[in-house]
């Protein structure tokens, strides 16, 4: 995710794009600068003088700047940032954890559902070529915005590769879609349906009950050591109930095992609830186990994918510092570690804003002037038939990012509470 970049082309991109936005009507260019002022004036001297990465919040000005996006602004330093998955990967694919949904890379082209099959095609399991017969290709990324495409609230999560707990449902290593739910069916789960929980050695996701105060698992799996109960609420959470998943025919090994457990619990709060960097960074380790001999493999692949190396020391150290910002390739190190979403950890650094109407690096750097710059970013079209689709997103169905794909990959999308895991399924 880490391609180096010669300082001089940086600077050269840059006095580009400064004075690509200097062109803007004053009213724009007054309104970034207010927005930006944290942007330090001797930025561009100091890279030329010292080739160093600015720090994430310089990285966040230079974004309202240039009114780029942050994943444009990670990638002028080198740093792809819709690359991190795949590290991630590596590094906890045996862990079940949240994963990034958020689009880094704004233009990245999908092709998206254009004409939906027939209506029986989604009562049971189905290839993705069974569900849409037709695609609109090579649209933006961004563009999947609107009540006809998104419904608030969704959240995503990986399997581990060796957890079968949700067995014969859904398989390890699946992609998984969340919906909140309410108080009511937080303190009665229906045992019919697969939820997400969050306890202190980790996550999970099965079938549950709650009785008498203690909150059951219910696994096919007889091979699954524990545990099974817990103490409810004081124990675990119900993060929501799982609505549908997505599961790849092959999939990367990881190449860490998961570390031995701590005996210390971390404590029930989901990642993007933290105040501090240094309670996000604490907790999940609590909850991972995440141990020296953990860290030193994992520094191992992050030099040779990222170009930089994070120690056992360091984490010690983000961790009992309040104030002190990582360094930009330490901040993705730390997320990477500790399988957190980077939206996560930006926005607990007050470094997120909306950026639905900020560009790319690729739309800015082929933009001759301000004015060759797009003033709308109009959404997909409504697959055919709209209330179909419609009755399928309301459904949930369609709330996983699995009814996209990107350009020349092959993917299924099965129903988590309507479709059973064929087991047999080469």
């Amino acid at each position: 995710m880490y391609d180096p970049v010669l300082t001089q082309q940086t600077t050269e991109v840059l006095s580009r794009l400064f004075s690509l936005i200097r062109g803007a009507p004053r009213e724009v260019t007054a309104r970034l600068n207010r927005e930006s002022a944290g942007l330090s004036p001797d930025l561009l001297s100091n890279i030329r003088q010292f080739g160093s990465t600015p720090t994430p919040r310089q990285l966040q000005a230079l974004k309202l700047r240039l009114s780029l996006t942050i994943g444009g602004a990670f990638k002028l330093f080198g740093y792809r940032l819709d690359r991190m998955r795949g590290i991630e990967a590596l590094l906890n694919g045996e862990r079940t954890r949240f994963v990034e949904a958020y689009p880094f890379h704004r233009d990245r082209p999908v092709d998206l559902p254009g004409v939906l099959g027939h209506e029986g095609a989604f009562q049971d399991t189905a290839f993705l070529s069974d569900l849409v017969v037709r695609w609109q290709k090579q649209i933006p990324i961004r563009a999947i915005h609107g009540p006809h495409w998104q419904k608030n609230g969704f959240i995503y999560a990986q399997l581990g590769t060796g957890d079968t707990r949700a067995l014969p449902r859904i398989p390890p290593g699946a992609h998984i879609a969340i919906r909140p739910i309410n108080e009511q069916e937080r303190q009665s789960p229906n045992p019919e349906r697969i939820y997400f929980l969050q306890h202190g050695s980790g996550y999970a996701c099965a079938k549950c009950i709650v009785r008498q105060r203690k909150l059951s698992l219910i696994t096919e799996d007889h091979s699954y050591p524990g545990p099974y109960e817990f103490f409810y609420p004081g124990e675990a959470r119900i993060v929501g109930r799982v609505v549908s998943f997505g599961a790849s025919l092959v999939s990367a090994k990881p190449d860490l095992a998961l570390p031995q457990r701590t005996s210390k619990p971390a404590p029930l709060i989901l990642p993007w609830e933290h105040k501090s960097l240094r309670a996000l960074i604490s907790a999940e380790r609590q909850r991972f186990g995440i141990a020296e001999a953990h860290v030193t493999r994992a520094s191992e692949i992050l030099e040779s994918r990222l170009g930089a190396t994070v120690s056992a020391r360091t984490l010690r150290r983000y961790e009992q510092e309040r104030e002190r910002m990582p360094r930009t390739a330490a901040l993705i190190s730390l997320a990477l570690i500790h399988s957190l979403r980077f939206s996560d950890v930006l926005r607990v650094l007050d470094l997120w804003t909306d950026e639905s109407r900020h560009y790319s690096l690729d739309a800015l750097l082929s933009a001759t002037t301000f004015d060759d710059l797009p003033t709308v970013f109009p959404s997909a079209e409504v697959p055919d038939p709209a209330s179909r689709w419609q009755a399928i997103l309301g459904n949930g169905e369609a709330g996983f990012c699995g009814l996209t794909r990107a350009t020349g990959s092959r993917a299924w999308i099965l129903s988590s509470h309507r479709a059973p895991w064929l087991s047999s399924m080469n």
